[in-house]
This record gives C-alpha cells, sequence and structure tokens, in this order.
C-alpha cells in the first residue's frame, strides 16, 4: 500500500495474518481502522461495503467479474487487491449425462417464470438456474451454473442447507426451508427454500419464494387482531364470537366473568352447555 488507508476490509479466511497486519499498521498510525469478515457470497461483499466508507479491500475468497464490476461502478474510488483471481475449476463444471437430464425446452421455461428456481445434482453442483434466481444472488446464470451452491449461497446459510439436503436425498420427500436472504441493497427478505427430487433420478429442484410480503400482511392482521382484543376486553358490555353453527369462538373479559369460565373454556361450546333451555332457544333465535 502506497498510502495508509483509513478504513480497511480484508474478506478471506487467514485472519491472524491479516489483524497481526493491520495492527501493526493501526500502531504506526492511529487513524487507521480495519474490519475483517469472513464472506464469501458476493451480495454480502456489497452489503458490507455499503455499510461503511472503506477505503481498501482486501479480498482472499475468489469474486465473480460481475460482482468486480459493480465494486467498480459503485465505489469508483475505493482500492481493491483481490489475492484469489482463480476462475471456476474445470472439474465442478456438470457432466453432460446429468444436464441432459433437463431439456433445453425445460431451460428456456424456467426463464419464463419469475420464482427463483435452481436444479442441483446429489454432489450440490447447480445444473440449471433461470434468470430470476440468479439475479436474486446478484449474480448471472453464467457465474452459477456448474459451480458448486456453498460458493452461491451466504456462508450463514450453507450448513442448514446441506442438512436439508440430506434429508431430501435420504427422505425422497418435499422439504422446506426458512431463511433470510438479503438482495444487492442491503434488504432484507424472508424466504423458502422449496426442495425435491425429479422422480427416479438424483437431481433436486429447489424454489425460492419471497414471503416477507405475506409475512407482514399477517404481522398486521396480529396487530389488528390484538387491538380489537383488547377494545372488546376493557369494553362493559358482554361480547362474543360464534360460527354458524353457533359454538363460541371467542369472548370478551365481561363475557368470561358472565359465564363464571375462561374463554378456552367456553370456546367450541355452545349456549345449551351455559344456559337453560329457554335462555338458549332466546340466544339462538337472535343470532
Amino acid at each position: 500500500m502506497s498510502a495508509l488507508p483509513k478504513n480497511v476490509l480484508y474478506i478471506g479466511h487467514n485472519v491472524k495474518l491479516v489483524d497481526a497486519l493491520l495492527t501493526s499498521i493501526c500502531t504506526a498510525n492511529n487513524d487507521v481502522t480495519y474490519c475483517t469478515e469472513h464472506v464469501l457470497n458476493s451480495n454480502e461483499i456489497l452489503v458490507i461495503l455499503a455499510e461503511k466508507n472503506y477505503h481498501y479491500l482486501i479480498c482472499e475468497q475468489t469474486v465473480h467479474q460481475s460482482v468486480k464490476e459493480q465494486i467498480q461502478t459503485l465505489y469508483p474510488q475505493l482500492e481493491c487487491t483481490y489475492l484469489n483471481n482463480t476462475e471456476s475449476a474445470p472439474e465442478k463444471k456438470v457432466m453432460p449425462t446429468e444436464e441432459a437430464l433437463v431439456s433445453d425446452a425445460v431451460k428456456k421455461a424456467l426463464n419464463c417464470i419469475s420464482i427463483p428456481i435452481y436444479y442441483k445434482n446429489k454432489e450440490g453442483i447447480i445444473l440449471v438456474c433461470n434468470h430470476s434466481f440468479s439475479s436474486q444472488l446478484g449474480l448471472t446464470n453464467e457465474d452459477i451454473i456448474g459451480n458448486h451452491s456453498s460458493t452461491i449461497l451466504p456462508e450463514y446459510l450453507r450448513k442448514d442447507i446441506e442438512l436439508i439436503d440430506k434429508k431430501v436425498y435420504e427422505s425422497r420427500q418435499v422439504h422446506v426451508f426458512k431463511c433470510d436472504l438479503h438482495d444487492l441493497n442491503g434488504g432484507r427478505h424472508e424466504v423458502v427454500f422449496r426442495k425435491e427430487l425429479i422422480p427416479d433420478s438424483d437431481i433436486q429442484i429447489g424454489m425460492v419464494l419471497d414471503i416477507s410480503e405475506l409475512n407482514e400482511a399477517k404481522r398486521e392482521i396480529e396487530k389488528e387482531h390484538i387491538m380489537l382484543r383488547a377494545t372488546a376486553d376493557i369494553s362493559p358490555d358482554l361480547i362474543f364470537f360464534k360460527d354458524l353453527d353457533s359454538r363460541f369462538l371467542g369472548c370478551n373479559k365481561q363475557f368470561e366473568k358472565f359465564i363464571g369460565q375462561p374463554e378456552k373454556a367456553i370456546v367450541g361450546k355452545t349456549d345449551e352447555q351455559f344456559f337453560e333451555f329457554e335462555q338458549a332457544n332466546m340466544c339462538q333465535r337472535r343470532r
């Protein structure tokens, strides 16, 4: 480094060596600060760079060319040193016999689907993916196809994904896995990986379903439910809810006191189980 950078970001495994190097720099110049990160996924690199004004990036891990170009465009003043420029090893490329299991027609059709989809073999090599899947990870199809899924997905997901994959191959049943993924802008998405095998093969089909909006809607409904319930409980009136068969679905605190039982003992029962025959009939007529 010709000039001492103030903020240094190191990404790699040899943390002790780099810590020692950067600590010596800090000792010589108190203005220098640095950060070390264990990161392999390209999206995570972009997210980390967006969090702080780094002056220098030292990256031991392989970074796809498309991501390097994005870093250059987004951070033109950032000095970058990539210690590993090795491209994906040829042995990672899929064998023609495996690739033939997914027809050209299927490959073309996948790109017409907005849901991220990928196919991979038992060894974890991505055979095919659509544009939605690659864009979700901030990569291209060429960056992904033929490489091991561990080099594509964020590091924090790998152990869980490997465990689910093992279950898929052992049970040959559909399995799902909920987790968070970050987009290129650092936005958090709640997603579900759905995994199953092509019949009579070891080829796995995976889908990534974004459930962020659904979960947000559920949370909003839950908030409204809590507010309505709180309003009902402070009301002096007797309030209860029933289904079409006149079974209690719920009630407020005043109704609990009137019946003399907690709500959990009331739910699922009918008027006849709490009132005399005439009173129950009157309640039924007023539904």
